[in-house]
Parts: structure tokens; C-alpha cells; sequence
């Protein structure tokens, strides 16, 4: 192992040594995640609650702030695990820097004062529009399937977590039916199924046959 290798494994020891103080002065709920990818030099340590999974990533600060520590609350992530984002003119992700020569219950309460207090409304946001955004697609899924069932078609889930109908069309594997999006009121009455209809003209007075006629 060389120098720098070495200085890399004890920076990195030590950060996650003072992050797992910190986590324990934050109180019970707190703890470290375990690294992300174990041998390799992780310059960060995310502390996660775990009551709903909130955290923040603990850093050393930039190149000509040696002496600090850095703090970056994380976003939810959606249905394929990318970070929510909050929109233009809402509050975004809090972060803060303070000193490494602060003792673990100090920096655990200057992060629950600077950080936390501005995290907790941001992350309450992102959850709500994750909770909406997961109820949304759910509904598309169940007025999906069900046309489904009514023209007979095997169901698959798109990238967007949708559910999509799709009929091979003499056997080519060419979409004839293809319903991806729905417009859901929140009474659950006047649901829309966008669908797609590619084929011949038999095919489709087949289908439309079958959603006359709600079998």
C-alpha cells in the first residue's frame, strides 16, 4: 500500500469514527450506513435515521478548508431510486460546514440546530410528492390491468414504473395495444386510460369490442 494509500484509509477511518460519534449523539435513531462499496476509499459516511429513512452525508469540506467538516442533507429517491428534486422557488437541501476540532455532541448539536431544523420541512415535501407520485402510478396499474384482462393481453412494467399492455401482433412481437397513462381524479371517478392502438383494422374493432363491452 503506498502513502497515499495509507493517508486515504485513515482519512477515511476517521471520518467514519467521528461520524459514528456524531450519529450516537443525535440520539438512538441515528446510526452509520455501512459502506457503499467496502475496500474501496469512501470519502464520505451518510448517517441515516431510522425512522423514515432521512440522512445526511458527513464529508471533509473543500481542498483549502481542511480543517471542516461538511454536512449535505439527501433527497428521497423516486420509484427507480434517482433524488427527488425540489422545484424553482421552493426550499432546497440545507448544508452546512463546521469545524473538525468540534467535539461530537457539539457538532451533533449544531447540525440538529443549522441543518435539521431547515431539513426536516424539505424532507416532509419529498416524501409527500414520492407518497403521490407512488399512488399515482398504482392507479394507473390497476386501470391498466384491468383493461387488460378485459382484451385478454399479458401486462409488463415500463421504466416509469407503469404498466404497459402489449399484444404481439402476428406473432412479430409489434405493439397493438399500448397503455402506459391515466388521469386518476382524486375520487377515483372519470379515470382515463390513455391507449395506443397499432395494427390492423380488425384488430382493432377487436379491442374496441372488448371495451364496449366491459367483460
Amino acid at each position: 500500500m503506498t502513502e497515499y494509500q495509507i493517508a486515504q484509509r485513515t482519512e477515511q477511518a476517521t471520518l467514519y469514527a467521528h461520524a459514528g460519534k456524531i450519529a450516537t449523539a443525535l440520539g438512538p435513531e441515528w446510526s452509520v450506513r455501512p459502506p457503499r462499496n467496502p475496500g474501496e476509499f469512501d470519502h464520505y459516511a451518510e448517517i441515516m435515521r431510522a425512522t423514515d429513512g432521512a440522512s445526511f452525508t458527513l464529508t471533509g469540506a473543500n481542498w483549502n478548508e481542511k480543517d471542516k467538516y461538511s454536512a449535505r442533507a439527501n433527497a428521497p429517491t423516486d420509484h427507480n431510486g434517482h433524488d427527488l428534486r425540489t422545484y424553482h422557488g421552493e426550499p432546497s437541501l440545507p448544508s452546512i460546514k463546521f469545524a473538525r476540532s468540534k467535539s461530537p455532541t457539539v457538532a451533533a448539536a449544531d447540525i440538529r440546530r443549522r441543518l435539521l431544523a431547515e431539513y426536516e420541512p424539505v424532507w416532509a415535501l419529498l416524501c409527500a410528492r414520492r407518497d403521490e407520485g407512488n399512488a399515482y402510478r398504482q392507479r394507473i396499474n390497476i386501470l391498466a390491468t384491468e383493461a387488460a384482462r378485459m382484451i385478454g393481453a399479458p401486462v409488463e412494467q415500463t421504466r416509469e414504473g407503469l404498466t404497459a399492455v402489449r399484444i404481439p401482433y402476428r406473432d412479430e412481437g409489434i405493439t397493438a395495444i399500448d397503455i402506459r397513462r391515466a388521469n386518476v381524479r382524486p375520487d377515483d371517478t372519470g379515470s382515463e386510460i390513455e391507449i395506443t392502438v397499432r395494427g390492423n383494422l380488425d384488430t382493432v374493432r377487436a379491442i374496441v369490442a372488448a371495451l364496449k363491452g366491459g367483460n
